[in-house]
């Protein structure tokens, strides 16, 4: 993946996770970019005229939405600080929860381990309460080791995946490190994609209650046209349960940005976004496996509106393995990108149509995150422009085991100066759940992470 380090410069945030509205065609990268690193287009006209009213900028329904944010989820405390290294920017962060609501969440860090980017993490006890430092997660630090993943078992053990730059040799590979329950590493750190030609990227991860996991990624020209996605499965104890195994069937052109999630039998689905596949652009795919890793039934097409794009995919499940998937879409709600979401029972049958999250649906709603209670109710959370007054916020929408949403969508951050974005959700069994995101400027100097806890 030449070029892409140079992209990087001295900021991570160059580089977006998104891949719409186009691609690469030669990388599968995204080829436009704000100078904060947020992909952004701008609406018609109507910014210049209005720009000095940020109720003029929305209609009717995103004003309805503000006005009765009282009525939304129960928040419990106030937003918090997770970095408390401020210098440059910490970004890009992750979270995940175990049964008991202890949490611990990784992020991006600049410079702070001496060479660029580094992997660090935090963690907190069921009350919100720090248990001790920040602590660095990544021991190679030459170069960039960048966008954590982070999944939590039962117990309380967890395992951080990143990318890390020309540490198997060759470009970005995928890297692992194991935690007990207490925060002391297992281990070392470990590679995990064994194939090392080209770039691994756009990892995700997804933990059983008894510590087993599974890591996907996306690879670079290994199924032999742009990127494809990889798996491998691991038990409690790092020992791996296979060799990296194809996700996608389809292989033409890109297939990339995958996300996973398991139940407690093991089970588990993949998700990633496609382009091409679908006719028109980019689409979005899923593969169900067993718990032994055996595909169930074939991939299959999870997006039913086709036209242009739809990307960047977030799945969650919950313990009896019904599943949600939700992705942006462009276009599709009238302007620009909107968030939507379809659900699954365990068998993969699809229940009802896909449906829009976003109930603002002017400018952009982008970065959907979900995640799932034991119950079968689900959160997601995304980025929106220009819906809290200032630039970016971060808001979400619940729903119980049926579908329906629980109250109007909700505005996360309470700071909203500049962007708040990138946000990403964890959920425990019970249905408690942590909300993080990076915030411009909050913490004095550059980006900072941010979260903010909710009870249902």
């Amino acid at each position: 993946m030449v070029g892409l380090e140079t992209e990087f410069k001295n900021n991570i945030l160059s580089y977006s996770r998104e891949s719409t509205p186009k691609y690469n065609q030669s990388r599968g990268v995204s080829s436009i970019f704000k100078k904060n690193g947020l992909p952004r287009i701008d609406p018609p006209q109507v910014i210049s005229s209005w720009k000095n009213s940020a109720f003029a900028q929305k209609p009717m329904t995103c004003i309805l939405a503000l006005m009765f944010c009282s009525l939304r989820a129960q928040s419990v405390g106030a937003e918090f600080q997770v970095n408390s290294y401020t210098t440059n920017n910490q970004s890009l962060a992750n979270v995940a929860m175990d049964g008991l609501g202890n949490s611990i969440i990784v992020w991006s860090s600049f410079d702070q381990d001496g060479d660029r980017w580094g992997i660090y993490g935090k963690r907190y006890d069921s009350a919100g309460t720090p248990i001790g430092s920040e602590f660095q997660v990544s021991t190679f630090f030459s170069s960039n080791q960048i966008r954590p993943d982070v999944a939590m078992d039962g117990s309380g053990n967890f395992v951080v995946v990143w990318w890390s730059l020309s540490q198997d040799t060759d470009d970005y590979g995928i890297y692992g490190q194991r935690y007990d329950s207490v925060g002391d590493q297992e281990g070392s750190e470990f590679l995990v994609n064994t194939h090392t030609m080209g770039a691994q990227r756009d990892v995700s991860i997804a933990m059983g209650e008894s510590g087993n996991f599974i890591i996907v990624w996306a690879s670079l020209d290994q199924d032999g046209d742009g990127w494809g996605v990889y798996s491998r499965r691991y038990d409690s104890t790092g020992t791996p349960q296979s060799s990296e195994f194809q996700v996608n069937s389809h292989t033409t052109s890109h297939q990339s940005a995958p996300s996973v999630a398991m139940d407690s039998s093991g089970n588990f689905i993949v998700v990633w976004q496609s382009l091409g596949q679908d006719g028109d652009g980019s689409g979005v795919y899923g593969q169900r496996f067993d718990n032994a890793g055996n595909p169930v039934g074939l991939e299959f097409q999870i997006n039913t509106y086709t036209t242009s794009f739809q990307s960047s995919p977030s799945v969650a499940m919950d313990g009896s393995g019904n599943f949600v998937v939700a992705w942006q879409s462009f276009i599709q709600d009238g302007d620009n990108d909107g968030i939507y979401g379809q659900r699954y029972d365990a068998d993969g049958n699809p229940i009802g149509s896909e449906f829009r999250v976003n109930t603002c649906y002017f400018y952009i709603q982008r970065n959907p995150s979900i995640a799932m209670d034991d119950s079968g109710n689900f959160v997601v959370v995304w980025q929106s422009d220009n819906q809290d007054g200032d630039d970016l916020g971060v808001i979400g929408q619940q729903y119980d085991i049926t579908g329906s949403p629980l109250g109007p969508e909700f505005q996360v951050n309470t700071y909203i100066l500049d962007n708040q974005s990138n946000p990403a959700i964890a959920m425990e069994p019970d249905g408690n759940y942590i909300v993080v995101w990076q915030s411009y400027g909050q913490d004095g100097d550059g980006y900072g992470v941010y979260g903010q806890r909710y009870e249902p």
